[in-house]
């Protein structure tokens, strides 16, 4: 599956007027960037966990990439995953009825798609990424082309 297709979603789901609909935005809009960093992250080389420790550890590669709209992309992907959270776990959380503020979450989505495409493109993360998550991290890596 492509992790495009959870933004695609998400912007289909934000234009309704429903409260679920609008919260599973914000989720579905997370989990499509989460999942394009996550391939990002694998194309350095990275061998990245299979359990739910995988968010922190994804977002904190991005954060000691060295390239600023990379780190800015990181940072965003922890806040957008708080926000997640709420909208997943916190039912009386009244923001999400506000039609403005899950278009936010959106926007902010986009920016971290866009900077991780950017990145995508020349891989010049790839050094900064390996050697963090090798020697902080301790996160196993493979051979890259």
């Amino acid at each position: 599956m492509n992790p495009d297709d959870f933004l695609v979603l998400a912007i289909r789901l934000s234009s309704s007027s429903g409260e679920a609909e609008r919260r599973s935005a914000v989720s579905r809009a997370y989990y499509g960037v989460f999942h394009t960093a996550r391939r990002l992250i694998e194309r350095c080389g990275v061998d990245c966990p299979q359990s739910a420790e995988a968010h922190d550890k994804i977002a904190k590669c991005l954060q000691h990439s060295a390239v600023a709209n990379v780190v800015t992309a990181g940072r965003e992907l922890n806040s957008l995953r708080t926000i997640r959270n709420h909208a997943d776990y916190r039912l009386n959380d009244k923001r999400f009825s506000d039609a403005g503020f899950v278009q936010l979450q959106l926007g902010v989505a986009r920016t971290i798609h866009a900077a991780l495409s950017e990145a995508a493109v020349d891989l010049s993360i790839r050094d900064a990424i390996r050697q963090y998550a090798a020697t902080i991290l301790k996160l196993p890596l493979r051979d890259v082309d």
